[in-house]
């Protein structure tokens, strides 16, 4: 097993388990996957930036932001830390939001991760990032029934 593309895949696997178990019906996981050269990608059906016309309520604004630090909270759980390379996109998004909720919190993107890592059950993003990693696609679906969990949006 590749360590880096394991970690890969645990860090899509938080968001996945994140977005699920949040139980919100505006965090509809499509598909998550992972590739190679530190590649993987979560599709949700709607974002705040993908679909910024639609009126998104400062709570949802403020779950998205811990949707975008669960990946970094995830290999914070698994492996102590997180890769700094590995967080780009999710730090720029997630300052985004940040600004659109018009909050100064310099240590914001931390405090996130700290707050995502007590909605993460390590043992579930284990057990989606395994299968992850295996078949290097699953849906929405499927992560919630590797979870035990029924989707939000059924």
């Amino acid at each position: 097993m590749n360590d880096e593309d394991w970690k890969i895949a645990c860090h899509e696997a938080g968001h996945a388990v994140f977005a699920i178990t949040q139980r919100m019906r505006e965090m509809w996981v499509e598909w998550a996957k992972v590739g190679e050269n530190e590649y993987g990608e979560i599709q949700l059906v709607a974002t705040p930036h993908d679909s910024p016309d639609d009126d998104w309520t400062a709570n949802q604004l403020v779950r998205y932001q811990l949707y975008y630090a669960a990946g970094a909270a995830a290999e914070q759980h698994l492996f102590q830390q997180h890769r700094l390379h590995a967080i780009v996109c999710d730090f720029k998004l997630h300052k985004e939001l940040e600004s659109l909720l018009k909050r100064n919190r310099p240590t914001g993107f931390d405090d996130d991760i700290e707050a995502a890592m007590q909605s993460l059950d390590p043992d579930s993003v284990r057990t989606v990032a395994q299968n992850l990693f295996e078949s290097k696609l699953l849906t929405g679906e499927q992560v919630a029934g590797l979870i035990g969990v029924t989707p939000p949006w059924k």
